[in-house]
């Protein structure tokens, strides 16, 4: 696909592609009231946590309420700055990843035991891969190959980028090496008003689930790999090279799969006023490689904007299985203005003003 090209644009009604489901979250009592962002989301289980203070809510598939608690602090069986969360159904376990950590908790909250990473070790994206393993997004070349004026790693640590390591201590299992090109930078540039300009770094889905394993990006090279067990092989490539394009570059964020068509995010590393760097959606029908810009329609929601994106899975970490989150004053307002239809204008009239967020689940054709 050619990143610097403009597409003809396509309504694509939403129903087509996925079977949706509109989550309430109840609240028996005060602590159960979030003001997080979900960080697991599951058919079974779901999760919102606050970064800032630490705060876990959990509840089930259908939003009833399972527990709440916080951790947070520098004991050994506390959390302090996570990079992640990952949860693991069959052990209903929860992963909270650190820098160089990774604690197991249960669902009530309850400490379990501790995964032991090499002292080097800088985990920014993981997911479950498997029954006894997970994998790591590894920082550490990233950042040297970015900055190399950075000091050497002195000590332990991880030699590739990409990681499995045991879900029982952390031991390392092994790498897959993709293909990647660090010294291209993903970044664009902030006008501040005192006309400097700082850097702003481009999201990034390193790890993106798919239906067939889990696709690998390093954007840098130009080539998503689809991992599955110890197997690697490239499944796409973007053109022309980010190495070769003009300013501003641009470069794919993976893709989902929904409804016979690939849902794509398009990066740009432009100079902006303000966060976040320029986005671009595309999409590619499968059957016939036709590439467009979709324009997604719900019946029930008229004119709410809405995109897939490996960030629509990234808290699933599910190919088939996307989420929004639906603010309850967007959607009081919404009703006001009689945008709303069906099962949601029902259930949003039901609402009180202390109640939580809705959340649309979308299973994926």
């Amino acid at each position: 696909m050619d990143v610097t090209q403009d597409y003809p644009e396509k309504e694509i009604a939403l129903e087509s592609v996925a079977d949706l489901r509109l989550v309430r979250f109840e609240a028996p009592s005060e602590e159960y009231l979030f003001d997080g962002v979900p960080v697991v989301v599951s058919e079974s289980l779901i999760v919102f946590h606050s970064f800032q203070r630490g705060d876990f809510w959990v509840f089930d598939g259908a939003g009833k309420s399972i527990s709440a608690f916080n951790h947070k602090g520098n004991g050994p069986e506390d959390y302090l700055n996570l990079f992640g969360v990952v949860y693991d159904e069959a052990a209903k376990e929860l992963f909270l990843a650190e820098k160089n950590k990774v604690k197991v908790f249960d669902t009530q909250g309850r400490f379990k035991r501790l995964l032991r990473l090499p002292e080097n070790a800088w985990i920014d994206q993981l997911i479950n891969y498997d029954a006894e393993t997970l994998l790591l997004f590894d920082n550490q070349q990233r950042l040297h190959g970015i900055y190399p004026a950075m000091p050497p790693v002195e000590g332990e640590a991880y030699e590739s980028s990409f990681v499995r390591i045991s879900k029982q201590d952390g031991t390392l299992k092994g790498y897959l090496p993709a293909p990647a090109d660090f010294e291209v930078p993903l970044m664009g540039k902030v006008q501040m008003p005192n006309g400097q300009e700082m850097p702003v770094l481009g999201t990034t889905s390193r790890i993106v689930a798919h239906r067939e394993g889990v696709l690998l990006n390093n954007p840098e090279s130009d080539t998503l790999c689809l991992a599955k067990g110890d197997a690697l092989r490239p499944v796409w490539v973007t053109t022309p090279p980010i190495r070769t394009q003009g300013e501003p570059k641009r470069y794919l964020n993976g893709y989902v799969e929904a409804g016979g068509y690939r849902f794509f995010e398009v990066i740009s590393l432009a100079k902006v006023q303000r966060p976040p760097l320029p986005t671009t959606y595309l999409a590619q029908e499968i059957k016939s490689g036709d590439v467009i810009c979709p324009v997604l329609q719900w019946g029930d929601y008229t004119g709410k904007e809405l995109h897939l994106s490996p960030m629509t899975i990234f808290r699933s970490r599910n190919a088939r299985l996307g989420h929004q989150v639906l603010p309850l004053d967007e959607l009081q307002e919404a009703l006001e203005t009689s945008k709303l239809k069906g099962n949601l204008k029902t259930l949003v009239e039901q609402m009180g003003e202390e109640e939580n967020d809705l959340l649309l689940l979308m299973r994926f054709k």
